[in-house]
């Protein structure tokens, strides 16, 4: 019996590898930068904060939120917010060769590769749920000592930003609500140095970057809020501490155990392969791809998963991504 059950388990993740080794990957993917938030950058979520990445060559944005950063109060209506960005900037041209933005939809994993001077730059970015942090992680695969750049954190209503040690920290209080977000940087060699309002890397082998914010607002509190600043502060700092702990290989991992069940529960499958042409291309010129449909459909199910976990907040009409502190219909739901 037990030799049957042994042999009914390996036939089942036999098939579980073959059917994963036919499924056709779903790819956003593009050879320039975004120009536009709404258009053309894209999005990394966990279902309580996520990230949109630009894919700049010299200059990187990251522009992150808190789905439950509202303005407004129990008696003042309020809109969602934007909670801050993060920007890199690289000492580097900003012309580059072989150059590719994605958007991986099976492993919730963005992507930006380019050489220049016969150096391989590659950029990933993920938000998990596991750790409940966004994770971007910088290398030259096949060179050290290539990576520098400085990094700058700026809040979405222009509030002070405290640079101690490798973390940045933004916080303050709206109508109701108090947030704070931190973002920390680790770095595989070379040096960095910790100036008022940026933090410089100078000859590091690969850099990781671990951002994560939260509010005090309570979905089950009458008032709508549970603990003060400081209560926030611990919060945040615990959350940074414990993900810090985790080299980069344990995170991935983690996010992906968590992540890829839940977006391989659905398939759809319209005999299409995907195309060698850029999504923006696709979208103007074969609307009648059938990868096209297989593509969209699979989009929206990641924006869902990105969006919404759990019994909080539901997705608002950017999902949790927005970017201003004035959003059409106040980014209702």
């Amino acid at each position: 019996m037990r030799v049957g059950k042994y042999f009914l388990g390996l036939a089942a993740c036999l098939y579980a590898a073959a059917a994963d080794a036919e499924r056709v990957p779903m790819k956003l993917w593009y050879d320039e930068p975004a120009k536009v938030w709404m258009t053309s950058a894209l999005p990394v979520g966990n279902g309580g904060i996520g990230a949109m990445f630009f894919g700049g060559v010299a200059k990187e944005r990251l522009q992150f939120n808190d789905k439950t950063l509202w303005a407004g109060s129990t008696t003042r209506r309020g809109a969602y917010q934007n909670m801050g960005d993060l920007f890199f900037e690289f000492d580097t041209p900003e012309t580059c060769t072989n150059y590719r933005r994605e958007l991986s939809l099976d492993d919730a994993i963005g992507r930006v590769s380019y050489t220049i001077d016969g150096v391989d730059y590659l950029r990933e970015y993920f938000a998990s749920n596991p750790d409940s942090v966004i994770v971007v992680r910088l290398t030259t695969p096949g060179h050290k000592g290539k990576l520098n750049f400085s990094l700058r954190m700026q809040d979405g209503r222009q509030g002070m930003t405290r640079v101690d040690g490798h973390t940045m920290t933004i916080k303050g209080t709206l109508d109701l609500l108090s947030y704070e977000a931190q973002a920390r940087l680790q770095a595989d060699g070379g040096m960095v140095e910790t100036k008022s309002d940026r933090l410089e890397v100078k000859g590091a082998d690969a850099v990781t970057v671990v951002l994560t914010g939260a509010t005090n607002f309570d979905l089950a509190s009458p008032t709508y809020t549970h603990g003060d600043a400081d209560e926030i502060h611990r919060r945040v700092s615990a959350r940074m501490d414990k993900a810090a702990r985790k080299s980069y290989k344990k995170l991935k991992a983690a996010h992906l155990a968590d992540y890829q069940p839940l977006f391989a529960r659905v398939e759809l499958d319209l005999d299409a392969e995907q195309p060698d042409y850029t999504t923006d291309v696709l979208v103007r010129e074969h609307k009648d791809n059938a990868y096209l449909d297989m593509l969209y459909f699979q989009y929206g199910r990641y924006l869902m998963l990105g969006s919404s976990r759990g019994g909080q907040l539901p997705s608002n009409l950017q999902g949790l991504w927005n970017n201003v502190n004035n959003p059409a219909w106040e980014c209702d739901y």
